[in-house]
């Protein structure tokens, strides 16, 4: 069997960023107000929207986030990715291997994407390919 299309997700199967993203959103929480450990945060927003997981936490926090807490975390999780971003191991090679066309889907944000993508060296894979729950 010949394979048409290959659909990657990108956070955990391309890049290596949910550890990094998780780390920086349970810090920026316990600073909002919300004591939460990176595995509690793991357990309940992975694989949730960033609007689903402010409205999670808006519920538990009883109020409203600041209205820039969304730009701020994502300014400190780019940041952290600049620092410490890797592509997930062998995906470099295993995507000069596929005879298929691919194509990269996400709940993250199209920013997200092309700023994880490009930060590995991964965006090319994928350019005009990229789909977001957003």
């Amino acid at each position: 069997m010949k394979w048409q299309l290959i659909i990657f997700d990108c956070d955990g199967v391309l890049v290596d960023s949910e550890v990094i993203q998780n780390r920086v959103f349970a810090h920026m929480l316990g600073h909002a107000g919300l004591a939460i450990s990176f595995e509690e945060v793991v357990r309940q927003f992975v694989g949730l929207k960033m609007s689903q997981c402010l409205e999670i936490v808006e519920q538990r926090l009883g109020r409203a986030l600041p209205v820039d807490f969304e730009a701020r975390l994502q300014d400190q999780t780019f940041a952290a990715f600049e620092r410490e971003l890797k592509p997930v191991r062998g995906i470099t090679q295993a995507l000069g291997s596929i005879d298929a066309a691919v194509c990269v889907a996400s709940n993250g944000s199209q920013e997200k994407m092309r700023k994880t993508l490009e930060l590995t060296g991964l965006l090319s894979h994928f350019e005009g390919r990229m789909f977001s729950a957003t």
